[in-house]
């Protein structure tokens, strides 16, 4: 074991490439089969004390291909019916024929330390990130107004989108007033450029915006037992600097500086076989860039999307009791929803045959949910049953008055069968109807899923069957309200899927060090 400050550095590389597109050129569309390579390329440092051995480099390194066997080949081109009724009568039809070219490029790196000066634990992790995308969107329409003739329209759009990240977390863990303490502070930079073109002319304005986002946050808990009382306490603080860009020109009205506080709390205690949990937390979930973005895009005649750079991030508090004896569990939480991000249509320029779909933020609301489950074992059988209930408050003005509180019941009862020969899984839900956010689903539903496993080798090679709805049962029919103009009935039809997976591993040792990226997954 080291004795120095530095116990280890390393720096590493990874790229992956489609060696068909590569060498083939990408059309939009898959291939039947395809094989992508992988590698990457990095340099490592261990450090110790003179008295206890040298220092040494040495260079890391990583390379691998997979075989992609893609029997869903055509999944870039798809296609688009639409009938138009008015007043229950018959107006118009069109058949969309859309196929979606394109190509990446993506760079990274991840430079980190783990180790210990004194009584400090120290975990620092540094990543950059690059990738460049550019997609095409050739849209070719065919429409026919009520007594009139079949009439093509070809639209083609063009976005380029480059992203730089720049992301650093340190986090500092020592024993402090006979418990520990964790704190530390990450800060990331980003540069996003993006530009979106169509054509015809004049049938959308063109885009060039540019975000430049920097968030630095700090954060602290505290850990410490009182008896059997188990106490975790911590806080964070967020400040984030959003900058945005038309034309290289700043927009003030759409850039804008704030901060978040985000408090916990957490008490455990057992008594006896029972253990019990109190605790109290705030989450965030910001909105993509991707969401934030301004213009609009095109998706058929019918359809268009657009960004809101006026979003804000969408803040939950949650209130949790749980309670859990042997193989039984209770749950209760209370969350209060504050600028929650909801998915609305619109008529674009009051244009009821043309619908304008916009994330924005809503009214604050609250939710409840209480769940209960069960996972005793029976020898291999391993059964595991849930039950889960689900209320929110929900105010929104809905098409035909439709009151967005409905209460829903999902139901899950996993049966796992663990033999020395293979492992067997069959997985059940059922979910009764109920609203969620702007969403009211109106049926119930029920799936089934079954997967099996089987190892070989000693565990260097892996057979996987997995099959996604079983019986053919999992139709979802929902309806989506935009306040009480618009509703968007909805119905995803069930679709069984069959996979196979073999996999070998050459080499199954595990690694002696490796650091956790920063960088969203």
């Amino acid at each position: 074991m080291s004795r120095t400050a530095f116990d280890a550095l390393s720096l590493t590389a990874n790229g992956k490439i489609n060696l068909n597109n590569l060498f083939w050129g990408y059309n939009g569309t898959p291939r039947l089969f395809e094989v992508e390579a992988v590698a990457g390329i990095g340099w490592g440092h261990d450090f110790m004390n003179s008295g206890y051995g040298w220092d040494n480099s040495y260079v890391t390194s990583r390379f691998g291909a997979s075989f992609n066997f893609n029997r869903m080949f055509n999944k870039a081109v798809s296609n688009i019916a639409t009938t138009i009724y008015k007043d229950y009568a018959f107006t118009e039809e069109s058949a969309s024929d859309i196929a979606k070219p394109g190509n990446m490029s993506l760079a990274s790196s991840n430079v980190y330390y783990m180790g210990k000066i004194g009584i400090v634990d120290i975990n620092f992790n540094t990543d950059w990130l690059w990738d460049k995308d550019f997609s095409k969107v050739n849209t070719l329409e065919r429409y026919q107004e009520y007594g009139g003739d079949w009439q093509d329209k070809a639209v083609h759009t063009k976005t380029n989108t480059k992203n730089e990240l720049f992301a650093s977390k340190l986090t500092l863990t020592l024993p402090f007033w006979k418990g520990q303490l964790s704190f530390g502070g990450e800060y990331s930079n980003t540069n996003r450029n993006s530009s979106y073109d169509v054509q015809p002319m004049g049938l959308l304005d063109k885009q060039d915006n540019r975000i430049k986002e920097g968030m630095a946050s700090v954060f602290c808990d505290y850990t410490r037992k009182f008896g059997q009382l188990r106490v975790l306490a911590g806080i964070r603080y967020e400040n984030t600097d959003f900058n945005y860009y038309e034309e290289g020109k700043r927009i003030p009205e759409q850039s804008k500086r704030y901060g978040n506080l985000l408090p916990s709390l957490s008490l455990s205690l057992p008594v006896g076989k029972t253990q019990m949990q109190l605790s109290y937390g705030a989450t965030i979930k910001r909105p993509s860039y991707y969401d934030m973005r301004s213009g609009i895009g095109y998706d058929n005649r019918y359809t268009y999307e657009s960004g809101n750079p006026f979003l804000v991030s969408e803040i939950s508090r949650n209130i949790n009791y749980m309670v859990s004896y042997k193989w039984l569990m209770a749950e209760g939480i209370y969350t209060h929803v504050s600028d929650p991000i909801v998915m609305l249509t619109q008529s674009y320029k009051d244009n009821p045959n043309i619908a304008l779909i916009q994330n924005v933020n809503w009214k604050p609301y609250n939710r409840i949910g209480a769940s209960l489950s069960a996972s005793p074992k029976f020898g291999i059988w391993h059964p595991s049953l849930r039950f889960h209930f689900f209320k929110q408050w929900f105010d929104m003005e809905t098409h035909g008055g439709h009151g967005l509180d409905n209460p829903k019941i999902t139901v899950r009862f996993d049966n796992t069968i663990d033999t020395k020969f293979c492992t067997i899984s069959l997985l059940l839900t059922a979910q009764t109807k109920g609203d969620d956010e702007t969403s009211y689903m109106y049926r119930n539903y029920f799936s089934s899923n079954l997967s099996i496993y089987k190892s070989f080798l000693k565990g260097k090679m892996v057979v996987f069957f997995y099959a996604n709805d079983l019986l053919g049962t999992g139709n979802m029919h929902s309806k989506m309200y935009s306040g009480s103009m618009r509703e968007i009935i909805h119905h995803d039809y069930s679709i069984s899927e069959y996979s196979l997976t073999i996999r070998y591993r050459f080499n199954v040792a595990k690694k002696k060090y490796k650091g956790t990226s920063f960088l969203p997954h």
